[in-house]
């Protein structure tokens, strides 16, 4: 499968020379990938660290 996607590469690349644009285009996706993750990371610790806040105001009320 890998094989068979760096084969078509080289080829698009001998063929009409967009290897840089498909490279950018791959690195852009990854990167989109990256930061979604990221920011689900941060909002997923944002909201334990609201509980454990909302927690310690109940338990200083009641």
């Amino acid at each position: 499968m890998i094989l068979k996607y760096i084969n078509t590469m080289a080829i698009l690349e001998k063929r009409e020379g967009k290897l840089g644009t498909m490279i950018g285009i791959l690195l852009s996706i990854v990167m989109l990938l990256i930061g979604i993750m990221v920011v689900m990371f941060g909002l997923h610790l944002m909201s334990k660290a609201s509980i454990s806040l909302i927690e310690y105001i109940n338990d200083i009320f009641y």
